[in-house]
Formats: C-alpha cells, structure tokens, sequence
C-alpha cells in the first residue's frame, strides 16, 4: 500500500464554517486583536481585510468572534509594549474614573466631547486627504459618528432635566423668598413708624416725659433688630419647608 504525504501542513480552523477562521493565522490573530486590544468595529475590520483580498462582511467577522478566545490576548500584559502603552494612553474618560461620585449627566457629557472631537478629526482627515476613495470612506464614517453624536446628544438632554427641573424649581423658591422677605420688612417698617408716630404724638402733646421718651426709644433700638428677624422667619419658613417637601 503506498501512503500519500502532504508536505504542506493543513492550517488549523476553528469552525470550517467560519471564513474568518480561514483566514491566515498571522492576519485572523491581527483583526482579533484590532477588535478585542483595539475596539476596532466590525466595518474597520472589513475595509482593512478588504484591500488584502479578503471580502468579509461585518456579519461574518461578528460570527467569528462569538468563537474567539478573548482570554488569549490579555495573557502577558504587563510584560507587553503595546499593553503599557496603552495604559498610559491618556482618554476622554480618565477623569470620570478618578470621580469620587459617576453621574449619568457626567458620563453622557463625556460621550458627546469624545464623539464632537472624533467627528472633527475624521472632517479634518476628509479634507486633507487626495483620495477619493479614501475620502468617501471618511465620510461614510463621519456620517456614522454624527448619528451616534445625535442619540449621545439626545441621552445628554435626557440626563440633564433633573438638573433643569431642580434649577427651575429652585428660581421659583428664591422668587417667592425674596418678595416674602420684602414683604416681611414692610410690615415691620409699618409697625414701627406706627409706634415711632404714637410716641411723637405723646411727647408734643406733653403726655410723656424726656426721660420716658429716651427710654422708649432705647428699647425700641433694641427690640428692632429681633422683631424684624422674627417677621422675616415668619414669611419665609413656611416657603422653605414647603420647597423642601417638594424637592424630596
């Protein structure tokens, strides 16, 4: 019996049913990668596989990596380059993970700037760039972006109406405050005057006695300031516990 030998060795596929997993060993460990190291989206994978040959849609390559051995790429990375510079690489969200406190508001304010600063490079590199292919590729991309940037944009208003309501609610306390207060101090001024014209009338007409008149008008100083104070508390502490309540 003569026994055929296949000098070439047999590339070893995952799932022959997976055109990713045909790919040559060099290039199908690079997209993975550039997806799982990366974050590179399926269309970059595809145009980047493309020019090499390779035509993959974007649903075959997302197939491929529901088989994929994440685990593999993260093995080694402290000893690795590439992981280390990627550690320092500073990104639009450092800042939220050193926050003391994460808030809804924080994070989607931080996705729009990200998404606002991609959408400006890939402008910019359309612009610069000669080729036309290349160019149309930038906008397609662009196009993508803006659309993120419009639902991040739409997550942002969202997040941000508590803080316009809280901000509303709190203009109305502060009115209502500010002409009880007013109003406090007229009544008090009112009182006061009263008083004061009394005691006038009472010293003109001889009914009361310098030493009297000095005495009276001592303890009116002295009185002045509590009586005004407990005017304003008692126009404004009912407004105060009531916007309590209702900021609760």
């Amino acid at each position: 019996m003569t026994v055929i030998v296949n000098p070439i060795s047999e590339q070893k596929v995952v799932s022959r049913r997976c055109l990713a997993c045909r790919l040559p060993d060099d290039l199908r460990e690079q997209i993975e990668r550039d997806r799982i190291r990366g974050w590179a989206t399926f269309q970059q994978l595809s145009q980047k596989l493309a020019p090499l040959g390779f035509q993959l849609s974007e649903s075959a390559i997302r197939r491929h990596f529901r088989h994929v051995d994440r685990d593999r790429y993260f093995e080694g990375v402290e000893s690795d380059p590439e992981a280390a510079a990627l550690a320092t690489t500073p990104t639009p969200f450092d800042d939220l993970i050193t926050a003391e406190a994460v808030s809804d508001r924080a994070i989607c304010e931080t996705m729009v700037r990200a998404l606002l600063e991609r959408v400006q490079r890939l402008e910019q590199a359309r612009r610069a760039t000669r080729d036309p292919t290349r160019a149309e590729a930038l906008m397609r991309q662009s196009r993508e972006e803006l659309r993120a940037l419009e639902r991040a944009l739409g997550r942002l208003a969202e997040a941000r109406k508590p803080r316009d309501e809280m901000k509303r609610r709190l203009g109305e306390v502060i009115d209502k405050l500010a002409k009880a207060t007013a109003d406090a101090c007229h009544a008090a001024m009112e009182e006061h005057l009263k008083v004061l014209d009394a005691t006038a009338d009472e010293y003109v007409g001889e009914r009361l006695r310098p030493e009297s008149l000095m005495r009276r008008l001592a303890r009116f100083q002295a009185e002045w300031p509590d009586t005004l104070r407990a005017n304003i508390m008692a126009a404004t502490v009912p407004i105060i516990r009531e916007a309590q309540v209702a900021l609760a």
